[in-house]
Order: structure tokens, then sequence, then C-alpha cells
């Protein structure tokens, strides 16, 4: 009776959730909802996508040929990596594969990790001074997992105790919680560089963030493939990314803003929420007004638990400033097993600010799947928006991101046949679509890439393989009444 109970309640659910989006998406989804019509959206038109690599034909191990991190060059050249190996610290780590387009993405040439260029992104001020943050381009995988020797931190030998331990929403990793106000200050601060102007000298130095309450999250125990459960001793691994520095990740661009009137920095930052012993994520803006030398939290711009099960972020949040002034962020919240469980919460929030970051609207659902959101604010005044699992999804906006246009499927089925799918079923979609991680580079006023992996891709031979593909975007504006 409870089976068949619980079967009716989620195919209820499925059917009130696709319901929903279906009359989001014929009306256009948005924050505000008005009894006028909605505002004509921008059009989207799709070149050919460029193909970079495909797998073996037998590869189905989640990781491998998948999280494409994608970054423009300091010469004007488009880099690209390629995971290969498992989505953890621990596993399988083939070296990591590198890409290069010298055209725009037109075209891509496969090139050694000693060709790439790794320089961190440039974040300039109005005064016209330059800051970059870490030591290198931060490159997710690469940066984190795989070949590369790591500085290793043991919390034990600081002695360093944690306050609280939980166990994450999969249940095959335990992780202990520290706080940073314990951590000694010179292995809180990060390393970042400066200079007057684009012909000056670089000059190092470092940032610090207030500790406040922020919690230190560090892997105490996993299971390996097997299901077999393995104590890992409490250190922080460094990576080169910051080796020089601390324990606290700096910002990696873009995920830093500048505001248009005084130069203070913006920086979207989630963390676990203290008040909680299982798993939940929150999202505070952190602000600095000298030069990224030292933070402090502006604002909470997410934690509210009674509309997300597990959080807000995860790390996978986009903050960007509107066309009308205002910042945008939309956050992940699809942290863990959500869709296998039915009341679990997997939409995309988004949350809205209007002075600069101090108070924010309460978070609403723009779209029914979170995964590796990205914001973005085109050059002719047009916003996009990515996200995905399953699938990747696509929707413009036209008004500062106030009502979006219902959502382009990219790669999988559209999202009505997703949501019209049983939580579990649907849970199973992305290891058979794409992991949904994308990366993005805006190239002209009206247009950027998008670098994916796509699941579905078949050789000449009709063989289904993964595949790495970068896919070019052009987004058009309405026309104006004169």
């Amino acid at each position: 009776m409870e089976s068949t109970a619980r079967q009716v309640r989620d195919s209820v659910k499925a059917a009130v959730l696709l319901l929903s989006y279906v009359l989001a998406s014929c009306a256009g989804s948005g924050e505000e909802t008005g009894t006028g019509p909605s505002p004509p959206f921008p059009r989207v038109v799709l070149a050919e996508s460029a193909l970079l690599a495909v797998s073996p034909p037998e590869e189905r191990r989640w990781g491998f040929y998948q999280f494409p991190d994608m970054w423009r060059g300091p010469g004007g050249e488009i880099y690209l990596a390629m995971n290969v190996g498992e989505d953890a610290e621990v596993g399988v780590h083939e070296p990591t594969r590198f890409f290069v387009s010298r055209d725009e993405g037109s075209s891509w040439q496969s090139i050694s990790e000693g060709e790439v260029d790794f320089s961190p992104g440039i974040v300039t001020l109005p005064s016209g001074e330059e800051v970059t943050f870490g030591t290198e381009r931060f490159v997710y995988h690469y940066s984190c997992y795989g070949h590369r020797k790591r500085r290793e931190i043991s919390l034990e030998e600081l002695g360093i105790h944690p306050v609280a331990r939980f166990m994450d929403a999969y249940k095959v990793q335990v992780f202990a919680q520290y706080r940073y106000a314990d951590i000694p200050e010179d292995l809180r601060r990060f390393p970042l560089a400066r200079r007057s102007g684009s012909g000056s000298s670089w000059q190092q130095d470092f940032g610090t963030v207030d500790p406040s309450d922020l919690l230190l999250t560090v892997l105490v125990s996993a299971k390996n493939t097997k299901g077999e459960w393995h104590d890992i001793p409490a250190v922080v691994r460094i990576s080169p990314y910051y080796q020089d520095g601390s324990i606290f990740r700096p910002p990696d661009w873009p995920k830093v803003v500048l505001t248009v009137s005084d130069g203070t920095l913006l920086w979207a930052h989630s963390t676990q929420d203290p008040r909680f012993e299982r798993t939940f994520y929150r999202v505070h803006l952190l602000a600095s007004d000298d030069g990224g030398r030292h933070w402090k939290i502006r604002g909470t711009i997410a934690d509210q638990p009674e509309l997300a099960d597990v959080g807000y972020g995860c790390g996978e949040q986009s903050l960007e400033r509107m066309p009308n002034g205002d910042l945008l962020c939309v956050m992940r919240t699809q942290i863990g097993p959500g869709l296998r469980d039915p009341e679990a919460t997997n939409h995309l929030a988004a949350v809205r600010s209007s002075d600069n970051g101090f108070t924010w609207s309460s978070p609403r659902g723009i779209a029914p799947f979170s995964v590796t959101p990205h914001l973005r604010r085109l050059g002719n005044g047009a916003v996009v928006m990515i996200y995905g699992r399953p699938g990747i999804h696509l929707r413009t906006s036209a008004d500062s991101g106030r009502t979006w246009s219902e959502a382009l499927t990219l790669v999988g089925p559209p999202e009505a046949k997703l949501m019209a799918m049983t939580p579990a079923v649907r849970w199973k979609m992305p290891s058979q679509i794409s992991c949904s991680n994308t990366d993005v580079v805006i190239n002209g006023p009206d247009r950027f890439l998008l670098a994916y992996s796509d699941f579905l891709y078949r050789d000449e031979a009709g063989i289904r393989r993964k595949a790495i593909k970068v896919q070019q975007v052009v987004v058009q504006m309405p026309p104006t009444d004169r």
C-alpha cells in the first residue's frame, strides 16, 4: 500500500511539475508575473558544432570524456580542457586532454599540456588597475584532481578539530567541518597579483576573507567503486592553482563581478551552512572595496531551507549584472540524488538585488533543472542562461532576466518530456545524455561558444560514443518599436 501510494504521489507531483513548467514556457518563465503579454524574447541561431574528441566505443564510466573547461587566453586564443578520469579525488585519473582554437572556435587542434597558457583571468578596475586571482587559471578537474603533485596541509598536525561531520546526499562520502576562524591567518590567505596598467609589471599580493561563521569542509571517508569504505586523512590538498597561498580557494574569473559605481568586487560564494548537521549549502555575497585584498560578507544571497532541501550553489552559482543595473544570481539546488527522491527540490533558483548585493529577493525557481548554470549578459543587451541535468538547455531574456523564453534543448529530450518521466527514470538520464557540466566563452556582442559533452553521439559506423563538442550560439535581440 505504501509503495502504491508513493507511486501515485510521484505521478501527481510529476504531472504538476510538468504543467507548471509547460505553462511557464508558453508564457515565458520569470521572476515576476502579470496580466499583460510577455515581452518578445531574443532569437537563438545555432551554427554547426565542432567535434573535438570522441571516446572509445566501450567507454561508459562517469567522469571520462566529460567536464569541459573552456577559457580565452591572453593572446586571444581559446583553450579547452577535457577530463579523462573519475569525478572524485580517488580512482583512475588519466592525463587531462587539451585543445586550442585560434579562429574563434571554428577549428580546434589537440595540444600538449605544456602548450597551454594557464594565465589567470584579468579583472580591470575603474582606475585602470588590473588584478588576477590565484597563480594560474582554475580548471576544475585539472586543478583539483589528477596527476599533479599537491601540497598537503594536515589539520590534525595543526591541532585543529572539526566542529561537525556529515554524510553527503549520495551516501558515499563523509565530511568533517572546520571553522575558518580556527585556522591560522597565513593559511587562510590566497595569492593575487596586481599592476597599475597593462604596460606595467605585476606585483604579488594576497587576499583574505573575513571568516565569520564560514566552514571548511574536508573529505575524511569515502566508498570506492566496490562499495568499500576507506578513511582519508583530514588534509587539505592545495592545488598548484593557489599553492603559494592557502586552504581558501580564491575567486575564479568570471565569478567576480565589478560594480558599476565604485569598483567594488563582488563574489558569490557557497559554503556549508553551520546551522545544519546534514548537507545544506548557502550562498553569500562577498565584497572587496580594496581591489581584492580583503573580503567581507555583504549579504546573504540564499539560505532558505524551506525552499531547497539541500541548499543552494554547492559551488555552482553564477552572478551577473543585468543591463538595468540589478545583480542576478542563479544557483543549483539539485545536489545529490534529488531525482530519486520526489520530495527533493531540483529547480534552478534565481535571486535579484537592486542595491549592489546588500539585500536579495527570495529564491524562486525559473527552470526545472539546475546543474552548472551559466548566466551571461551579451553586448547587445540579451541575457542568456545555460543549465542542465538531465540534458543541456538554454533560455534567453530581453528584460534583464525578469522573464525567460521557452527552453531550447541542445542535448537530450525537451524539458516537458523529461518532466513527464517519473523521478526514478529521470535520474538515470544523465549517464545516457550528457554530464551537463558546460562552459562558456563570449566571442562577440551577440554570440558565445558553449562547450559540452554529448553521450548520444554516433560515429560514421553508427556506434555510440561520448563526445566533446563546442557550439557557436548567436543571440539576436528582438526589434524595438520606433
